[in-house]
């Protein structure tokens, strides 16, 4: 035994890995899901084809075209005036738009 290694020893004593109580239902899952594609291969087929239908229509969604959006604002008139005669001077509404004209 190397130095290193009885150090260690010493040190840390013996150490044992056991795989987490997760790991080992996959794996038992894992069994159960090749078990049942060899006793079913239609049923597998079936569920392969929907997850490829399944990607593909997730692929042709993501590569849909992005809406092309607008912003605006909006800008408040300020009070009517009057004049000595009592005429009234109404100011405009101002929108303001961030592109102008029709998207090419």
């Amino acid at each position: 035994m190397s130095t290193l290694k009885w150090l260690s020893l010493q040190a840390f004593g013996l150490w044992q890995w056991e795989a987490p109580p997760w790991i080992l239902w996959l794996r038992k899952q894992s069994g159960r899901s090749k078990r049942a594609i060899v006793s079913h291969p239609k049923h597998a087929a079936l569920a392969a084809l929907v997850l490829i239908a399944a990607a593909a229509g997730y692929a042709w969604y993501v590569t849909r075209p992005q809406p092309h959006y607008v912003t605006y604002s909006v800008a408040n008139p300020p009070l009517t005036t009057y004049d000595d005669k009592g005429k009234q001077h109404i100011l405009p509404l101002k929108v303001s738009f961030s592109e102008s004209g029709p998207r090419q």
